[in-house]
């Protein structure tokens, strides 16, 4: 079963990120959320997280952020996990069997 990054989407095996798949210091970050190997350093945008660059920007009328800079939108799937996480967030197998049933 696999988690998705909640900042870019990006799928990790639930054994992996425990078990060498990343290094500690970047399996606490993303068990926090905050970025995975994959998205480290790039900005991603969402609904409600607007990436480094252009986190001043002006917000739709819809409510997503419109990015100027990266023109990278936030996956469906990391909006998810986000989710799922706020949830549940001691249960990164209960996380994972959620988005698995999903995706």
């Amino acid at each position: 079963m696999d988690l998705y990054c909640k900042k870019c989407g990006e799928p990790w095996d639930v054994y992996g990120v425990n078990n060498g798949d990343m290094t500690s210091e970047e399996a606490a970050l993303f068990k926090r959320g905050v970025e995975c190997p994959c998205c480290k350093g790039k900005g991603v945008c969402s609904s409600t997280i607007p990436c480094e660059e252009c986190k001043d920007s002006a917000i739709g009328e819809s409510g997503y952020t419109h990015c100027t800079v990266n023109k990278v939108k936030r996956p469906l799937r990391a909006e998810y996990a986000q989710v799922l996480a706020d949830v549940m967030p001691d249960d990164l197998d209960g996380q994972a069997s959620m988005l698995d049933e999903i995706f």
